[in-house]
């Protein structure tokens, strides 16, 4: 799983770095704008997992962090086509991470839309797919979102009950328990500009 979870990150660096403009990704401090993307630079978390507890946060946060695109657009190549058209471009890599199960090969497909991509896990010899990952960062995709671009460090936080202090480019939570989901959220200047979730499979 851990193999598949680096194909689906170097899917997306691999298709991204072919279409942002220079500084798009410059939102760690150690990155210089024109740079590569930060799925392969070093980062420290600031903001580290939450935990379940009794926290009033927590069901916002799940909602955003195991949902997001996928409860907003639906998780398949026709549902995010019948909500933003056609994608820009289309590329597609054979799983090569070993999860594929006997003779069966199964893809990753990535769609390229100007602000967003999402990344796809095909079935060999099914038509059914499965959204494992979406990076944003246009505001028309977010429109649905409880949190927007341009949101400071503090408000993101105060969102998922976070009272970690002090500047970051970076944030990271995860769900907690069973298949775990992800979202990282990126900053310049103290202001959001970027987001990413990766789906857990089954």
């Amino acid at each position: 799983m851990r193999s598949l979870a680096l194909l689906v990150l170097s899917a997306i660096a691999f298709t991204g770095a072919c279409r942002r403009a220079p500084g798009r990704y410059a939102v760690a401090d150690s990155v210089a704008r024109g740079g590569p993307p930060p799925h392969l630079t070093p980062f420290k978390t600031v903001a580290p997992p939450y935990e379940a507890g009794a926290d009033s946060t927590q069901p916002r946060r799940d909602e955003l962090v195991q949902g997001g695109p996928r409860t907003w657009f639906g998780e398949t190549r026709t549902r995010i086509t019948a909500a933003f058209g056609p994608p820009d471009q289309i590329a597609a890599h054979q799983d090569t991470s070993g999860y594929n199960r006997g003779d069966r090969v199964d893809s990753l497909v990535t769609f390229d839309y100007k602000g967003a991509t999402f990344v796809f896990y095909t079935l060999d010899g099914f038509h059914e797919d499965e959204l494992i990952a979406v990076t944003i960062w246009d505001a028309r995709f977010l429109e649905r979102s409880p949190i927007q671009l341009g949101s400071t460090v503090p408000e993101v936080r105060s969102y998922f009950g976070d009272d970690a202090q002090g500047p970051t480019s970076h944030m990271l939570y995860s769900s907690s328990g069973g298949i775990v989901d992800q979202l990282d959220l990126w900053f310049e200047n103290d202001r959001l500009v970027k987001l990413e979730w990766t789906y857990g499979l089954d």
